[in-house]
């Protein structure tokens, strides 16, 4: 009926429908019941372009998320407005226990990448230890889990570790043949890029104390 499809999918001020709202209180009954309902939209977005199924992996809920990956109708490759999907968000977001599970269910794109290029290795090598690297390379494969290639601006994954500055995940690239003088196309180096996160991070503190050392 026309009339249950406008207001199953009606969304609030700040886009959130009431399927969204069920997963946000974990109600799992109710997620069943509106998923079962044809005239709902499973993959439609909030204000913020998250879908859902974004919202139950950020939960960390493994019986949410695989409710809806049992849904046909549900698409986990849809993008939020920074241009990641659910597998991409347990990865920047330190999900291990999500991201391990979207692997073994093989049912988004492993492969994606941002609008930007960033692949799903170029986020993790922000984050993670070299452990958990190979952990996850080990499920990317050898196309997607390429370690010396560049994204859609020219920069290398050691060039994301280091202006992050994942000190671990930049010595480990390097230990598999990282190019250390890589240029990209906006002319960034991995050491240039490591003295802008310097500069993201403590740049307060570097502007209060360079007055004081010119003066020494």
């Amino acid at each position: 009926h026309p009339q249950i499809h406008t207001v199953i999918n009606l969304q609030d001020h700040e886009g959130e429908t009431v399927l969204m709202k069920a997963v946000y209180k974990q109600h799992k009954k109710i997620i069943e019941l509106l998923l079962a309902c044809e005239q709902l939209d499973p993959n439609q977005a909030n204000n913020q372009g998250k879908t859902p199924l974004m919202r139950a992996v950020e939960l960390e809920n493994e019986a949410l998320v695989k409710l809806f990956l049992d849904s046909p109708r549900v698409d986990p490759n849809c993008a939020n407005k920074e241009g990641y999907t659910v597998l991409m968000l347990a990865v920047a977001q330190c999900c291990p226990k999500m991201y391990l599970y979207l692997f073994s269910v093989q049912r988004g794109d492993k492969h994606r990448v941002t609008p930007e290029g960033v692949s799903l290795m170029g986020i993790a090598v922000r984050l993670y230890t070299e452990k958990k690297l190979k952990e996850i390379q080990s499920y990317l494969g050898e196309s997607g889990g390429n370690l010396l290639g560049k994204d859609a601006l020219g920069r290398t994954l050691l060039m994301h570790a280091a202006g992050s500055w994942n000190q671990d995940a930049a010595r480990w690239l390097i230990q598999q043949g990282a190019e250390v003088n890589a240029v990209s196309c906006l002319g960034e180096t991995a050491v240039s890029m490591a003295l802008e996160g310097v500069s993201r991070k403590y740049g307060k503190v570097v502007a209060y104390l360079w007055p004081l050392v010119q003066t020494i």
